[in-house]
């Protein structure tokens, strides 16, 4: 984190933010997860409810200590991204309603990767408005190979009015968008660089005195 003080601005620079963000969590990473086989080390901190054994090939888990989720599907089809997400809001919030309406958010334009074909950002509220949904996915190419993966957060408890919220496409980052792309790079072997990619943000925050 950096910060810089500017009078009455302080301009805060997070690769890892707290506050109305879901934070995110830096240690090493275990060996052994998989989707299908692509084979990757295991984010740290999370609980797998998904191995990506099925015939879906889909690999989620979940943070343990901060509840955002992330999801790997290798050799994704045409139907792929909707058909997980059904599955990804099952084992996210087993317990909360599964009809939720969606809109589409402008995702961030900084790419994860020189073999990024897109990324998308949905935004998700449920029928009882309760949860508040951030469904981030991106789509990589790499030597005739193709991977899906990204991160799902409720952010619910960062707002008064979930509909207006919603309305207004107010979404959530998380801190899960690192160990996305760390996946990424084990996937097309690259070394990115978290401060250019698109999970690194920046928060301005105007102080009284």
């Amino acid at each position: 984190m950096r910060i810089r003080n500017t009078g009455l601005l302080i301009i805060l620079v997070f690769a890892v933010a707290s506050g109305a963000f879901a934070q995110a969590k830096t240690s090493t990473r275990n060996s052994g997860c998989a989707s299908g086989t692509f084979t990757f080390k295991c984010p740290e901190g999370y609980k797998v409810l998904a191995a990506g054994k099925t015939e879906d090939r889909l690999f989620f888990a979940k943070n343990s200590e901060f509840g955002f989720g992330v999801f790997v599907v290798s050799e994704p089809g045409v139907s792929s991204v909707r058909d997980s997400l059904k599955s990804i809001i099952k084992l996210f919030a087993p317990k909360g309603s599964q009809e939720i309406e969606w809109k589409s958010v402008d995702a961030d334009p900084r790419r994860s990767s020189k073999f990024e074909l897109e990324s998308k950002r949905q935004l998700g509220i449920d029928t009882a408005g309760k949860v508040l949904l951030t469904f981030e996915y991106r789509h990589i190419d790499f030597n005739g190979k193709r991977l899906l993966t990204g991160t799902i957060v409720d952010g619910s408890e960062w707002h008064d009015d979930l509909r207006g919220a919603f309305d207004n496409g107010q979404f959530t980052n998380n801190g899960g968008c690192f160990d996305s792309l760390d996946i990424i790079a084990a996937f097309t072997n690259e070394k990115l660089d978290p401060e250019k990619g698109p999970c690194f943000f920046e928060i301005v925050v105007t102080m009284d005195t």
